[in-house]
């Protein structure tokens, strides 16, 4: 009899009205010597020809079916078993087999994904070793509980790690969160519907309730495979082709169950086939995906070998740049966008004339708060400083003079200019303060000179080797013999009488040779008569000074 869902049958063989033998419960308990060894009820009986037989069965099993008894020879009997009891252990196989290949996937992959899929196909291996017969053929515990409701639970938790499995592989999740929702109450109904499954009670109902479960579970997948179709073609393809060829496979089944078409396999055979080849592709499917993960993971590797390159090629140049700096006498900061930071480099020069460490130097905030702890004259400074960065350092504003207070707390006044480098600014600072005081001091002792002078009775005139006049000076009370418009730029003997001339030049020829010329006099014409002046002259760096 090719049925397993009973959890008790007895044989009864009555001969020409006579019960001659009784086998109790089926082919689990061998209690009489015509009990055959087999996955289904089989029993070998003795037909004789002068005889009537009878046989009669009692079974016991949670629903309704026909009996499928079938009476064959020896020899077509072998046959039989020869072809149908591998092709269920292979299939159960087959099962074990991507349960182990599940955990497999987890461990190398460190992925616990995959052991939704490990989980569903063990709970799937359970059932169709309870749906086939084999607990109960084994005498495993609970066989008659898994022969009957027992089994759907195997089933309906099958379902539930699916679809937990679906809704992290596709990461639904991230990429529909109203999809991830809705699976994961799906399969908490499931999980509910579970505990009503394996209650006691009608068969028949929870078999039906089942499958219309079994099947919502599929059209969700099914959904899912389309919508990320355009995203991962060839592994959403996978799953797509599993639970349509699954379904057409039930569809087949079904319709032979209800003699629509005839009767090309045995019960159980084609839904067991397309489990294993919805099973079977998304084992592809998983593989796919560590392929697709691994390429990424190579990419990935090359893109950070080729960064950490990169990185060491820039700290080479950063050492080189250092270097350099380092080298150059004068006081430098190169300033540059890496990751999104303004990062600052300053050579030794800069360090030892403003006292501040590369590290205080780097921060460009701290610089700012403590070079310039005016908190105007700070600000005047931030602006010139990003207005010089506009053009590249090109514009009129790219330099200027600095107070920038030192780490000790001296104030120096430098000079600093801005150039732009490829995408480096390249800031100099020279030190100008003693450059500042002697203009300082050189200003005090003109101005102190120009007194002393401005205090003398005398004419002073500055005049070159040619006896060109360029400056001159005279007392309130001593006014020149020409307005200075007539002499001022031209040369003596242009202005002065001939004799007075002569012995200017000849004042000068001998201060050109000595060095000075004294004791010389002339004499001027003047409204008031001739007046007679003492003439010295003193060489002045190639230049020379009348009196």
């Amino acid at each position: 009899m090719a049925h397993a869902e009973f959890s008790e049958i007895d044989w009864y063989t009555v001969v020409s009205g006579r019960l001659t033998e009784h086998v109790a419960d089926g082919n689990r308990f061998h209690r009489a010597p015509g009990a055959v060894h087999a996955l289904y009820p089989t029993k070998v009986f003795d037909l004789r020809g002068d005889a009537t037989t009878e046989i009669y069965l009692r079974l016991r099993s949670p629903m309704r079916f026909r009996v499928p008894l079938t009476v064959s020879s020896p020899e077509a009997y072998g046959e039989h078993m020869a072809h149908s009891e591998p092709f269920y252990l292979f299939c159960l196989s087959a099962f074990a087999m991507l349960f182990v290949m599940g955990l497999i996937y987890a461990l190398v992959t460190r992925e616990a994904g995959y052991l939704f899929y490990a989980v569903s196909a063990v709970l799937m291996l359970f059932y169709y070793i309870a749906k086939l017969g084999y607990w109960r053929f084994w005498g495993l515990p609970g066989w008659r509980f898994l022969a009957a409701n027992g089994k759907l639970g195997f089933y309906e938790l099958s379902l539930v790690a699916i679809v937990f499995y679906l809704r992290w592989f596709f990461d639904l999740r991230t990429t529909m969160p109203r999809v991830a929702r809705s699976f994961l109450w799906f399969a908490l109904m499931c999980l509910g519907m579970t505990v009503w499954l394996i209650a006691d009670g009608s068969y028949l109902p929870r078999l039906v309730a089942g499958q219309i479960v079994g099947f919502v579970g599929g059209s969700l997948a099914i959904v899912v495979a389309i919508l990320t179709l355009h995203e991962s073609k060839r592994t959403a393809f996978f799953y797509l082709l599993a639970w349509v060829a699954f379904s057409g496979l039930l569809l087949l089944e079904t319709l032979q169950r209800l003699d629509v078409l005839p009767t090309w396999t045995q019960l159980n055979t084609l839904p067991m086939l397309g489990l294993l080849l919805i099973f079977s592709l998304f084992q592809l499917a998983m593989a796919d995906r560590v392929r697709q993960m691994q390429r990424v993971a190579e990419t990935a590797k090359g893109q950070v070998k080729q960064i950490a390159l990169e990185a060491a090629a820039r700290q080479e140049n950063e050492q080189e740049l250092r270097e350099i700096l380092n080298n150059i006498p004068t006081a430098l900061t190169v300033s540059f966008m890496q990751s999104g930071v303004e990062k600052h480099v300053i050579n030794k020069k800069f360090a030892s004339l403003f006292g501040y460490s590369p590290e205080e130097s780097v921060s460009l905030e701290f610089w700012w708060l403590h070079a310039y702890p005016d908190e105007a004259y700070r600000a005047e400074i931030k602006e010139w400083w990003h207005s010089s960065g506009i053009g590249r350092g090109e514009s009129e504003n790219a330099s200027r003079e600095l107070r920038i207070t030192c780490q000790n707390g001296e104030v120096l006044d430098v000079w600093a200019r801005t150039v732009y480098i490829d995408d480096k600014r390249l800031t100099s600072f020279v030190d100008i303060s003693d450059r500042l005081r002697m203009e300082k001091d050189l200003r005090a002792t003109k101005e102190k000179l120009e007194a002393m002078i401005a205090a003398l009775p005398d004419l002073l005139f500055r005049i070159d080797r040619e006896g060109r006049i360029h400056e001159f000076h005279s007392a309130p009370s001593n006014l020149p013999y020409l307005s200075p418009s007539v002499f001022l730029g031209k040369l003596v003997v242009d202005v002065m009488p001939e004799e007075t001339s002569r012995i200017f030049m000849a004042a000068l020829d001998e201060a050109a040779v000595t060095g000075y010329s004294r004791g010389v006099v002339y004499s001027l014409p003047t409204a008031s008569g001739t007046c007679w002046y003492d003439l010295s002259i003193a060489v002045m760096e190639q230049r020379f000074r009348a009196q």
